[in-house]
């Protein structure tokens, strides 16, 4: 009996094949969630399967720090949170008719900046993912340079199991507190 030494034939990449796409959504959003959504949504140029993926991702992390001064090796500065706003907002509105029709919601929204945004784009950003979006863990990290009253849709959210609040500096204000003014 003759034992063959030759290898077996393993594919290259040169071959076409992709793996990684064919792997279930839920994978490939486990695999996603561990990256920048900055990063994410490039990565939608893959391929056709990889154009949408994306716009299902149950982990949206928004870190201004991560999504500017570790790329461009530059500060934050009010242009920057600018573009960084109009980003988040072109995600949540990109990944609307997706939500809607999958009736999916976001396991993790986080949210972490530096006195860059006013009180209602923050306030408006919230009320969507609590009132649209059927959040199950919020995280909130920010500075405001003044009190901050949380909305009422955090009390209201039926899906929302998890607050997290790290307002450095801020205090919040109470209901009580806005009527006696």
């Amino acid at each position: 009996m003759e034992v063959s030494t030759r290898k077996p034939k393993i594919s290259s990449t040169g071959t076409g094949i992709d793996r990684i796409s064919s792997l279930p959504d839920d994978v490939l959003h486990n695999i996603l969630s561990s990256l920048f959504i900055f990063d994410v949504v490039q990565l939608s140029v893959l391929s056709k399967r990889w154009r949408y993926v994306w716009t299902m991702l149950p982990y949206l992390h928004f870190d201004i720090d991560k999504f500017y001064s570790q790329r461009i090796q530059r500060y934050c500065d009010f242009v920057i949170a600018g573009r960084f706003e109009d980003f988040i907002n072109w995600v949540l509105i990109s990944q609307g008719d997706t939500y809607k029709l999958y009736q999916l919601c976001i396991v993790q929204f986080l949210l972490c900046f530096d006195n860059l945004f006013d009180e209602a784009t923050i306030l408006r950003w919230i009320n969507h993912v609590t009132t649209r979006r059927n959040v199950q863990e919020l995280v909130l990290k920010f500075r405001l340079g003044k009190a901050f009253e949380l909305p009422y849709c955090l009390v209201t959210c039926q899906s929302l199991q998890v607050l997290k609040l790290h307002l450095s500096g801020d205090v919040l204000i109470s209901s009580a507190e806005i009527a006696s003014s």
